[in-house]
């Protein structure tokens, strides 16, 4: 009667070590899920800030490209338009570098 007693004892101490490491895994488990989540979430926003970031520069290179047309047909013209131009883009670029700016900092 002993022995069973003893071994019933080994049997219900061995299952709640068991329950208890099961739900430490499920514990762990559930916690990098959410990380998992959170982490493609955060792709996500890295790929749509990449996206916005890549049209906004090709922005800048069809206004360069535009107003270096724009000086190039001007040359043997008015030196002043010229310098309005260049003054136009530098405006322009100095408008979108900041506005890339400010999306980097937050």
């Amino acid at each position: 009667i002993q022995s069973q007693i003893t071994a019933c004892s080994i049997e219900t101490k061995i299952k709640k070590e068991l329950n208890r490491q099961n739900e430490l895994l499920k514990n762990e488990n559930e916690a990098l899920r959410s990380h998992n989540e959170f982490l493609k979430n955060k792709v996500n926003l890295l790929v749509k800030e990449d996206e916005f970031h890549s049209k906004n520069l090709q922005f800048i290179k069809k206004e360069v490209d535009w107003v270096d047309e724009q000086v190039k047909g001007n040359r043997h013209c008015n030196p002043y338009h010229n310098n309005k131009v260049m003054d136009d883009l530098k405006k322009s670029v100095s408008k979108a570098v900041n506005n890339y700016n400010q999306i980097n900092d937050k």
